[in-house]
């Protein structure tokens, strides 16, 4: 006499639940007033929702990005170094030696001497500027506009300066 076995299949999926009526709430733009706005209307009707599940659909809303707008450097830059940071300004608490570079996709603040490429604006951005405590730059630009060494004015070299676009022309400019 043989004895039967069970046999359960591995393929099989046994499932447990049970349907439900839920709100599903879809926030409008912007967000924050339509917060505002629910909130009223919670504290109007408080018992509305009492015991009833509340979906929030937020697929029509963008988050920001948790990225930062902005690049610290607290050391000098040297000969050879490249910085690139296209998502926003590039601050540098030293000097920029020559030989190196700062590319941003905003502003370029050097708190210290600019002698080597700053490049701001990589991006598109015509609103751009480049600050510095000293200029000696080799090469600054802003959106693709530039101006080397020998296209500055002598009297703007190792100042303070700032240099920024108007009506699609590189201005450079004294901060004293």
């Amino acid at each position: 006499m043989t004895a039967a076995a069970a046999v359960r299949s591995n393929d099989s999926l046994r499932l447990r639940g049970r349907s439900f009526m839920a709100f599903v709430l879809a926030p409008a733009l912007p967000v924050t007033e339509w917060l505002t706005q629910f909130d009223k209307w919670c504290r109007n009707s408080p018992n509305f929702f009492a015991g009833k599940p509340i979906i929030l659909d937020l697929a029509g809303v963008t988050l920001r990005p948790k990225e930062p707008n902005s690049l610290l450097i607290e050391t000098p830059i040297r000969s050879g170094q490249s910085i690139t940071f296209p998502a926003g300004d590039v601050i540098v608490l030293g000097s920029v030696s020559s030989g190196a570079e700062i590319v941003a996709g905003g502003s370029i603040h050097v708190y210290g001497a600019l002698r080597g490429r700053a490049m701001a604006g990589s991006t598109g951005n015509t609103r751009a500027r480049i600050f510095c405590s000293r200029n000696e730059a080799e090469l600054i630009s802003i959106d693709g506009y530039y101006r080397t060494a020998e296209q500055m004015d002598a009297h703007l070299r190792g100042r303070p300066t700032q240099c920024r676009l108007q009506d699609r022309v590189l201005s450079i400019e004294a901060l004293e």
